[in-house]
């Protein structure tokens, strides 16, 4: 694996998954790109879309990765936001 990747990259992968139907939920598509993205990269993935979800004051659960696909592809939308928001 010659690739590095950042958090941003992976959600970013990650949301084209859910678009192009890899699953329904978050964890789905985060799951089909455990060949090319590192393991710790992807928990930190999932970290940054449970901070996006609980940043409207909603209490963290696993249940917000496993919404149906329209929410989670609005919960992609709001991490990548978020922390693109931080980096700059």
């Amino acid at each position: 694996m010659d690739e590095k990747w950042s958090v941003l990259a992976a959600l970013k992968a990650a949301r084209e998954q859910l678009w192009a139907g890899a699953g329904d939920g978050a964890i789905s598509a985060m799951r089909a790109l455990r060949r090319e993205v590192p393991a710790p990269v992807r928990d930190q993935a999932y970290y940054a879309l449970m901070d996006a979800a609980t940043s409207t004051g909603g209490q963290p659960s696993i249940g917000m990765l496993a919404q149906p696909r329209e929410a989670t592809l609005a919960l992609f939308d709001a991490a990548i936001k978020q922390l693109t928001a931080k980096l700059h």
